[in-house]
């Protein structure tokens, strides 16, 4: 929120002095002039304007957040609260400067900007000489700082022997020096709090992510903690996020990976699969009308769902795909699309997405791939000749219906009784009844939400009493009397 006030500032002071400062100044001299003059300073002009809105402007454009102004802020200002606004802390500045590539540096967070942009082993070998450390004793008497740079000097007393060794030193030196500012790694510069939304950003651009990876891998984070004089009321959920992080990024499995990272660190991030890359997709229902598009058509892969698809709803609406993860998983492509068939079937009632012709199609498609498994040829070639006639119906719900064969039967073995064979009976003799007063596609609605009704109550009067053999015939037996009622 106080970025989002920081940015309404922004935009607040160059209305009042119609004046816009950085129209000619690159990013490097932004950031330079803010950290000479601070935001307000920089945005500030001669012309005289109000002191209720000058004010505001201090408030909301407080470069330390700790003393920016919040809502509940502006809520007393809107009411004519005098609030008296910080002043921010200026910038760290010394009595001389330091030359670097024949520069001088006056401000310390310009040089910490300068140095970090530098090639790792000239910028380690600079900031471990001499030279930097008498600057920087001399200068800034800080003892917060002191002490941070004493620990890392403490820390790296051996020489650096490579590349990473180097970079983790000027990581830990610069936040020493700098704790209020970003992490600079890898020449990048991360702020902690953002980082799941820079992720997100660097994703949607197809920027390479390995330096994230290593960020990540390597608790970077956990410099940023050690440096601050006081302890964040939020450490422990960035501790906690960062830690998550590092196991989702080692793990293959779709589901996980830096898909998964992305999507649990920036709750606002659309799905990003190249299937959508035109789209913004920001919940289960849109994923599964933007694949309904894209059948139209002609554009789908396979299989359907696709590594950021499956973290995405993993992350986002795991109620729908995490009891089907092991056949969307699956190595063959049989289970593969049935646990999408699954999955998008759940999407479609649960979030009133459908009929979704198209898609439906597409399953139809692969009904022998998903049927071929199926050892009673009889029970084969009939299945094949109803879902033949659910084509272009957009039956979700009736597709699955039918291609949920004996196979996935056999998988759920260990979980069906009695319990499950009266909830396919009652779901079949649902489908029957309502088939002859509602049509197909309610009579399949409604048969389920009878079925879950009877087995609710089968379960209160008898348990579990029958057999899995006994279970699994009778399944059959059902379905055999189902699809002969249905053919005409």
């Amino acid at each position: 929120i106080k970025d989002d006030l920081y940015a309404l500032g922004v935009c607040a002071a160059m209305l009042a002095w119609q004046y816009n400062p950085a129209s000619s100044l690159s990013e490097s001299e932004i950031i330079s002039e803010k950290i000479e003059k601070g935001t307000f300073g920089m945005l500030a002009r001669p012309e005289k304007v109000s002191g209720e809105l000058l004010e505001f402007l201090r408030g909301v454009l407080n470069d330390s957040e700790a003393d920016r102004w919040g809502l509940e802020d502006i809520a007393m200002w809107l009411d004519g609260q005098r609030l008296s606004p910080r002043q921010p802390a200026l910038s760290p500045k010394a009595a001389r400067p330091i030359v670097y590539k024949d520069r001088e540096f006056i401000y310390l967070k310009k040089f910490v900007r300068e140095i970090s942009a530098a090639p790792i082993e000239e910028a380690a070998k600079f900031l471990k000489s001499s030279v930097f450390l008498k600057w920087f004793m001399n200068n800034f008497h800080d003892k917060s700082l002191l002490a941070n740079l004493e620990v890392v000097l403490e820390a790296n007393k051996t020489p650096l022997k490579n590349e990473k060794d180097m970079q983790i030193f000027v990581t830990q030196i610069l936040a020493a020096v700098d704790p209020e500012g970003p992490i600079h790694f890898k020449n990048k510069n991360i702020k902690l709090r953002g980082f799941g939304k820079l992720l997100a950003f660097e994703v949607s651009q197809d920027r390479d992510l390995s330096d994230y990876l290593q960020f990540i891998n390597q608790q970077v984070y956990a410099i940023w903690l050690r440096m601050q004089e006081n302890v964040p009321p939020d450490a422990p959920v960035i501790a906690s996020a960062f830690e998550s992080a590092k196991k989702y990024i080692n793990k293959k499995m779709p589901s996980m990976g830096i898909e998964r990272v992305v999507y649990t660190m920036s709750e606002d991030a659309c799905c990003f699969s190249p299937e959508f890359k035109n789209d913004f997709v920001f919940n289960p229902k849109q994923l599964v009308l933007n694949l309904e598009k894209n059948a139209t058509i002609g554009k789908l892969s396979t299989p359907l769902l696709d590594r950021n698809m499956i973290a995405f709803l993993s992350v986002r609406a795991p109620k729908y795909i995490e009891k089907h993860m092991s056949m969307v998983n699956a190595p063959d492509s049989a289970s593969q699309n049935l646990g999408a068939l699954k999955v998008v079937t759940a999407i479609a009632i649960k979030e009133g997405a459908g009929p979704l012709p198209k898609l439906g199609d597409y399953f139809i498609d692969r009904a022998d791939d998903i049927l071929k498994n199926l050892k009673n040829t009889k029970l084969r070639e009939k299945l094949a000749k109803e879902i033949e006639r659910m084509r272009g119906t957009g039956d979700m719900a009736g597709i699955l219906l039918i291609l949920s064969d004996d196979q996935a039967m056999q998988e759920e073995r260990g979980r069906v009784g009695i319990v499950g064979v009266s909830h396919i009976a009652a779901e079949l003799e649902g489908v029957l009844q309502y088939q002859r007063d509602a049509g197909d596609g309610e009579g399949r609605i409604q048969g389920r939400r009878g079925a879950n009704l009877k087995q609710d109550q089968h379960l209160e009067a008898h348990g579990d009493q029958r057999s899995q053999s006994e279970c699994i015939e009778i399944i059959h037996h059902l379905r055999l009397v189902w699809i002969l009622f249905t053919i005409k």
